[in-house]
């Protein structure tokens, strides 16, 4: 079932600053929606705990934003403030209705990219089971002394635009065009291969007729990748054979040399004795 890929990202902080004036959810907040809290999840009528999958407990995430603000100093030998944004949180999914292995292929690649991209830095994985849609979160928080862009890829985009002398009115479109570039390093890597599209058709206004030939060239991507995939196998699996075919003659072509050498060394010995008996028969 070919589809749009799905995954986002949000920023939050252990308290809410005086200054923000979109942000209305804590990283607690995040945390207690996640592992379905009483009075967090008014959106689920029958809720159910989540599946970890990768990391640490998910309730081990607040002390790691405390480790991370004791051991992050500002200029003046300060520990990071309790607003300071510290959480990276993002949620990657799949349409309802979609296929078990497909679901399982999607998410497996998704986590494996996701450690590739983030490191020690990703800490945790979990799955909810209880909505229409499979999906999963994931969390991922800078090193203790590291600063919160180091892992959010747009807001490390316009810092350093800003620090190479950037007009910080154009910011903005820096923060777009980096965060675009996060979903297509993620289409390159994740999207394609399972068959799914950069984008959904109604944002780019396309005809039923176009979505569906786009749709069906995303699932011959998704088997070219496949078949791609089967041919590496199978090569590497050759090479596998060639290397132990090729151990095995060399081994028997070592051994045949030993006992040729070894051969040559009790031929040398049998005609130094003969010599010598010779000569002792001259001599008497």
């Amino acid at each position: 079932m070919a589809t749009y890929q799905f995954i986002h990202v949000d920023s939050y902080s252990r308290t809410l600053s005086k200054k923000a004036k979109n942000a209305k959810w804590t990283a607690k907040d995040v945390i207690n929606e996640a592992t379905r809290q009483p009075g967090a999840i008014p959106h689920i009528s029958s809720p159910k705990p989540p599946i970890h999958i990768f990391g640490a407990p998910i309730g081990q995430l607040l002390t790691t934003l405390d480790e991370w603000a004791l051991g992050t100093k500002d200029s003046k030998g300060r520990s990071a403030r309790k607003d300071a944004v510290c959480l990276l949180s993002g949620v990657f999914s799949m349409p309802a209705g979609t296929h078990q292995e497909d679901w399982l292929n999607f998410k497996n690649d998704t986590i494996l990219w996701l450690k590739k991209k983030y490191g020690n830095r990703l800490r945790t994985v979990i799955e909810h089971i209880d909505e229409d849609h499979p999906h999963c979160h994931f969390y991922v928080v800078p090193n203790p002394g590291e600063s919160f862009e180091v892992v959010h890829q747009g807001r490390h985009a316009v810092k350093a635009f800003v620090s190479a002398g950037g007009d910080k009115r154009s910011s903005n479109d820096v923060y777009r065009m980096a965060m675009r570039s996060y979903q297509d390093e993620f289409f390159s890597e994740v999207g394609m291969r399972n068959g799914l599209t950069r984008i959904g058709p109604r944002r780019r206004r396309l005809t039923r007729a176009a979505w569906q030939a786009e749709k069906q060239q995303a699932e011959s991507f998704k088997k070219q990748c496949q078949l791609a995939e089967e041919m590496v196998k199978n090569a590497d699996a050759f090479v596998k054979l060639a290397e132990i075919d090729s151990e095995v003659i060399v081994n028997e072509a070592l051994g045949e040399a030993e006992n040729l050498v070894s051969s040559a060394r009790s031929e040398r010995l049998k005609i130094i004795g003969d010599a010598n008996k010779e000569s002792e028969k001259i001599k008497s």
